[in-house]
């Protein structure tokens, strides 16, 4: 069974999940419109919306986001810290 805090994500802002993503070997391209494809090798493509600033996102869609792309929240917790 995987600890609590190991599967606990925040809400974070647009850009600093993308600097995270970034950091954890995700390649960021501009989608159609005002998305963004954020793609993972081994994972797949997650877009993600980006029609406004920068917004906060829920834990639930920074959740969404982390099981497109195949990546653990501990990963995503080490790469913010």
């Amino acid at each position: 069974m995987v600890p609590a805090a190991e599967r606990r994500v925040c809400g974070l802002r647009f850009d600093r999940l993308l600097r995270a993503l970034v950091a954890l070997g995700c390649e960021v391209r501009q989608g159609k419109g005002s998305e963004v494809n954020v793609y993972r090798r081994g994972g797949r493509i997650a877009r993600v919306g980006h029609h406004h600033g920068n917004r906060a996102l829920s834990p639930r869609h920074v959740r969404v986001v982390l099981d497109l792309l195949d990546l653990p929240v501990a990963d995503l917790l080490a790469a913010l810290a």
